[in-house]
């Protein structure tokens, strides 16, 4: 009616769109009962920023393990920090850290780990283990991009906290860094941490091991996960240092800026269509002083014309002749109009150049043909992708190679790992084979030479030489007689069986030489298992049957000779099956033991100081010929009496100038030594002194 009314009287009323119109609130969904009157408890949630954790001011994410974990051969176990360090900040670049999981700092440590091995390849370092940031070699992949890193620029040193002196502290260090920086790696009481910036956050990223929840890892070393933490500000970065540096002092840090100097993808996907491949040959142009020089046998193939024979096309045989071809100022190829004339002699020497090269047809020369690596091992697949086999031309038994027949296993042994030192396992040629039976020869004879005249008639892993040479190479081995003891086929779980005993020992070491009914050189590289057995096997590795007994009869098989051999095996398992079956029936239930090898360069040791022998460069000892420990002296003293010896033995100093000094002064010193001690302890009796 009011509507009618403002009409009447010439008024309209505003007309508003129903979007804006105001809405009528709606009733909600729930309306507490006002007689409930109990709080709700917090959730217990974890709060969260993407994959990581909250934790106080902190956000945290760890990996599955830490670079001192088990998965790491003990060659770079524990040694990769600054690699990783290196790694973490690449990652940091090149993937969106918001994404971020466990599995990418799992991928950290591999590829951290990978460019410490490849570290030490390239940059030749056998002499030490732990490396310095500017020793780390600068390009790695991460999958299928090449990265190369600059750790040049500014660096920043100073003191962990503040201190009297002028030295500034790690938190202006930072805040000062991060004006012109995004990301270096901070040295400091011998740690390495990779801090870098995102956005508005600061990451701090430590390898080695922590708890789930960031701090510190105090159980078994390995065992732990590896840090990365989120904070908000540089002064958060401070005491996440502290916490994981456990330092006593205030030390001194150096803030290296480290950045990815340049990366590349590379394409690994193959051409939709070969017209996009650009496969086609330019010819650069031919020089006058190359078409003058004396013709040899490779390029005699391009000087004459390329014959190609005997190619069937639509059922009917036709001979295709591609002639020589010259070339004009601009590469351009013209076909020749004329063929020249050739004598019998240019016709032989063309044709043997011509002869290791394969039979193509006249269509595939007008592309590349994608040339494929040719395998650079020399091993035959006995099982594709499992098991191959390398084999010499002798064995340690044959009588025409060898007067020892068999005895120099373990020098054999010795002398496999050895080679290991100049020559990787998948580049062993048959060559290589028969050098390490020859070297293995020489390290038998060395130490049985030594032997003569005293009660030690074989040779044993305690008794060989200290000294081997391969290539002219002098080396020196060091083993640990009894690493594992075990049984052959052993069902009791107090003594292990051969495969969980190489599955234990492989866990933490990479060579072994196992001592048993055969002695064998067993190592481990790049995942795959290899055993060096010097004596006669057959193609497939495998004890040779040359006669059998049947009933009363001695049936003699006639069968080809075998020869020493190295087999890989992508699984321990397999290894162990070839092992137990070229083990003597009678022999398979003996006891075995596993002796850890490493074998070192050897250093020429100084010559002897008075009556002391060396024992490196820069160190002498001289031996007694009893401890404090021995029987001679009471059960009451025996083993206690350190103060009075150590006493002694400076007192013998002011009577005898320790240059004249023999085994002989230091039992007296052990003597005197006792007698002090016993002397002093019945004096202190007597004063009721404890």
């Amino acid at each position: 009616m009011l509507g009618n009314v403002l009409k009447h009287y010439g008024a309209e009323e505003k007309w508003i769109p129903p979007d804006q119109r105001p809405k009528k609130k709606r009733p909600p969904k729930y309306v507490k009962p006002p007689e409930l009157t109990v709080k709700l408890e917090l959730s217990s949630l974890q709060k969260i920023w993407h994959s990581f954790n909250i934790i106080g001011e902190r956000a945290i994410l760890t990996g599955s393990w830490s670079q001192c974990h088990k998965r790491y051969l003990p060659k770079s176990n524990g040694y990769q920090a600054p690699c990783n360090c290196i790694v973490a900040i690449a990652f940091s670049k090149l993937f969106d850290i918001t994404k971020w999981t466990y599995h990418t700092l799992d991928k950290i440590l591999d590829v951290g780990d990978y460019l410490y091995l490849r570290t030490l390849f390239m940059m030749q370092i056998n002499d030490k283990k732990e490396l310095s940031l500017c020793e780390v070699y600068h390009t790695y992949y991460i999958d299928n991009i090449k990265v190369t890193m600059d750790i040049k620029g500014k660096k920043y040193s100073g003191k962990l906290l503040p201190d009297l002196d002028d030295t500034p502290p790690l938190a202006d260090i930072l805040k000062e860094f991060f004006e012109t920086q995004q990301s270096g790696v901070l040295i400091i009481g011998g740690r390495y941490f990779a801090l870098f910036m995102v956005k508005k956050g600061y990451y701090f990223f430590d390898p080695l091991d922590h708890e789930k929840d960031g701090s510190e890892w105090k159980e078994y070393r390995g065992n732990g996960y590896c840090l990365l933490a989120r904070v908000v500000s540089t002064s958060q970065l401070v005491p996440l240092v502290e916490e994981n540096l456990k330092c006593v002092d205030n030390p001194k840090f150096c803030l290296v800026p480290c950045t990815i100097l340049r990366k590349f993808e590379i394409n690994t996907k193959f051409p939709s269509c070969m017209e996009d491949a650009n496969l086609e040959l330019k010819i650069p142009p031919m020089k006058d002083k190359l078409i003058e020089s004396k013709p040899t046998e490779s390029t005699l193939i391009h000087e004459d014309e390329l014959e190609i024979e005997e190619i069937e096309e639509s059922d009917e045989e036709q001979s295709v002749e591609l002639e020589s071809e010259k070339l004009d100022d601009k590469g351009d190829a013209k076909p020749d109009d004329t063929k020249p004339e050739e004598t019998a002699t240019q016709t032989k020497r063309r044709l043997d150049a011509r002869a290791p090269i394969e039979k193509v047809k006249a269509a595939s020369l007008t592309y590349f043909q994608k040339v494929k690596a040719a395998s650079l091992t020399y091993f035959l697949d006995i099982v594709p992708n499992k098991t191959g086999i390398l084999r010499a031309s002798t064995h340690q038994c044959d009588p025409k190679f060898t007067k020892y027949l068999g005895a120099q296993s373990i020098a054999n042994a010795v002398a496999a790992v050895g080679m290991l030192r100049l020559h990787k396992s998948k580049y062993w040629t048959s060559n290589i084979l028969d050098d390490v039976l020859k070297t293995g020869e020489a390290i038998y004879h060395d130490s049985m030479k030594a032997l003569r005249g005293t009660d030690d008639a074989v040779l044993k892993v305690t008794n060989l030489c200290n000294t081997f040479s391969i290539y002219e190479m002098t080396f020196t081995p060091q083993i640990q007689e009894l690493t594992i003891v075990g049984k052959l086929n052993s069902q009791s779980s107090e003594r292990l069986d051969l495969m969980p005993a190489l599955r234990e020992f492989f866990s933490e070491n990479d060579a072994c030489i196992v001592l048993g009914p055969l002695t064998l050189a067993v190592w481990m590289e790049n995942q795959a298992y290899y055993m060096f057995d010097p004596n006669e096997r057959d193609n497939n590795g495998l004890v040779i049957v040359k006669q059998v007994q049947i009933g009363s009869f001695l049936k003699v098989y006639d069968v080809l000779p075998g020869v020493a051999c190295l087999t890989w095996y992508t699984s321990l398992k397999d290894l162990v099956e070839v092992y137990m079956k070229n083990v003597p029936k009678e022999h398979r239930r003996d006891t075995f033991v596993i002796c850890k090898i490493q074998i070192n360069d050897y250093d020429p040791l100084p010559e002897p100081w008075k009556n002391f022998q060396p024992l490196s460069k820069s160190k002498w000892i001289l031996k007694g010929n009893f401890s404090q420990n021995n029987k001679r002296y009471d059960k009451e003293t025996r083993n206690t009496q350190c103060t009075a010896m150590a006493t002694m033995a400076i007192a013998f100093t002011e009577l005898k100038p320790v240059g004249e000094w023999d085994s002989e002064t230091l039992d007296q010193i052990l003597d005197h030594g006792d007698h002090y001690y016993t002397h002093t302890i019945s004096y202190l009796k007597m004063k009721d002194k404890p």
